[in-house]
């Protein structure tokens, strides 16, 4: 999936990189020769090309595990409809046998009614980011945290 046209010299450079380049790759792009501003457009095509791949690729997943569900609901109400349609009894021919196994599953009702003893607790502690940067910037100190400052590039 190509969008933008990129030099070619740096599209062969960018492909043999994986996920982070080595010092070899980036010496090469560093002294590719040409216009500062053809490198730039062509390492932004790069970028915008990368970016649809990603995109797409993450549309087809998550296509993918709708598709993933719609095939359990599926399984689920056929077995129902078969437990229901063969009333207990076992079924046995060239395609398939059916058969019943009894299992136990728990269910809680009411977990404040439930015994101290069978009680498990867990913990689990997160911060509240949003209320420690509003803090700090209102220079109200805050232990154990830094906040950092980032330049991020955007590319449209």
């Amino acid at each position: 999936m190509k969008l933008y046209e990129i030099d070619q010299q740096i599209e062969n450079i960018v492909s043999q990189c994986g996920e982070e380049p080595t010092v070899e790759q980036l010496a090469m792009l560093d002294s590719l020769d040409g216009e500062k501003c053809d490198k730039i457009d062509s390492i932004c095509a790069v970028i915008k090309n990368t970016a649809a791949l990603f995109e797409a690729l993450k549309n087809e997943r998550d296509n993918k595990a709708k598709r993933m569900q719609h095939c359990l609901n599926k399984i689920k109400w056929l077995k129902n409809y078969l437990r229901a349609s063969l009333q207990g009894k076992k079924y046995k021919s060239a395609v398939a046998d059916v058969s019943y196994r009894t299992t136990e599953r728990l269910n809680v009702i009411n977990i404040g009614q439930v015994p101290e003893k069978y009680k498990k607790v867990s913990t689990n502690t997160s911060v509240d980011k949003n209320k420690i940067k509003e803090d700090m910037k209102n220079n109200i100190p805050v232990t154990g945290v830094i906040l950092e400052e980032n330049r991020n590039i955007i590319i449209k």
